[in-house]
């Protein structure tokens, strides 16, 4: 029988390698276009957290936001966030930028990091000075050699790093809260497809009966993940599962790389470089802090 540990090692695997091979899946839907599988991920992703919430008897959770004005606001904000994400995450797809969209996961990290300064007035270690150094330097580079901020990269990692920041304060259950945030946007995207319904334009029930599944699959794609990743919460700690993380930009590298035929040039090779020496020495530093916790935590027993 598998351990605990091994099971959410197997579990953090699973979601980030789904979210990772995301542009691979979403080049077979290539030709809709982004507002359109926006609207569809909405409102497939919306029935699969309802059947998930309602498995998981969080529906008095999901009840409650509807109650507390603050919750309601807060998850208002949120859900602006989230959504304008995934849609600048489906269009740098469709218009062959996925290597800008893994740089800007490789970033997410950092960038909370940053968050934590200005919006929390955290303290940095030295570690993580030269990793905010060294992070500023690789996107400094990018703009210097390429004549232009990297604004698709930057704007992924900024709108994900603050909404993950802010939902860390929202008190409610992930699969909840998510559910509220689609939600929101559940009657602009159905009015949206309804429109498009009786359009010439129209992609569901208009073609094939694989393309209609593999439409109705990005709502799973969207909540699938979720699931893994909230079982390896509760098998791992932060420190291992943030290490994890990594696989999903990485594997976007490759799928831009391998599939989408993206030049991997030696300037980019170069900026990317003081990312991934930034990421390292935060990782190293997490490890050791975690360590040292370890060590005084068994001291103590």
């Amino acid at each position: 029988m598998i351990s605990n540990k091994w099971s959410g090692v197997i579990y953090v695997v699973l979601a980030y390698t789904i979210w990772g091979l995301g542009p691979l899946y979403y080049s077979f839907l290539h030709d809709i276009p982004t507002v359109e599988m926006v609207c569809f991920r909405v409102l497939f992703g919306t029935l699969s957290l309802v059947m998930l919430v309602y498995a998981m008897k969080n529906v008095k959770y999901f009840l409650k936001i509807y109650k507390n004005k603050k919750l309601w606001l807060s998850l208002s904000i949120t859900s602006i966030l989230i959504v304008f994400n995934w849609s600048l995450y489906l269009w740098a797809i469709n218009n062959n930028h996925v290597m800008d969209a893994s740089l800007g996961y490789f970033m997410i990290p950092l960038i909370i990091i940053f968050c934590g300064i200005f919006f929390f007035k955290e303290k940095l270690t030295k570690f993580k000075a030269i990793s905010v150094f060294l992070t500023v330097c690789g996107v400094s580079y990018n703009i210097y050699v390429f004549h232009g901020i990297p604004w698709i990269a930057l704007s992924l990692a900024f709108s994900f790093a603050i909404y993950t920041v802010l939902r860390k304060k929202i008190p409610i259950d992930s699969q909840s809260g998510l559910l509220f945030e689609m939600v929101l946007f559940l009657p602009l995207a159905l009015s949206y497809l309804i429109f498009l319904d009786v359009a010439p334009t129209a992609n569901f029930f208009q073609n094939s009966i694989l393309l209609d599944l593999l439409i109705m699959g990005a709502g799973l794609l969207t909540v699938l993940p979720l699931i893994f990743l909230h079982k390896a919460t509760l098998r791992l700690d932060l420190t291992t599962i943030g290490f994890f993380q990594y696989i999903n930009p990485t594997l976007a590298l490759l799928t831009a790389i391998y599939m989408y035929n993206e030049p991997f040039t030696s300037s980019q090779m170069i900026s990317f470089s003081f990312i991934w020496i930034a990421l390292m020495i935060s990782i190293t530093e997490s490890f050791i802090l975690s360590n040292k916790n370890k060590n005084k935590n068994k001291a103590l027993i």
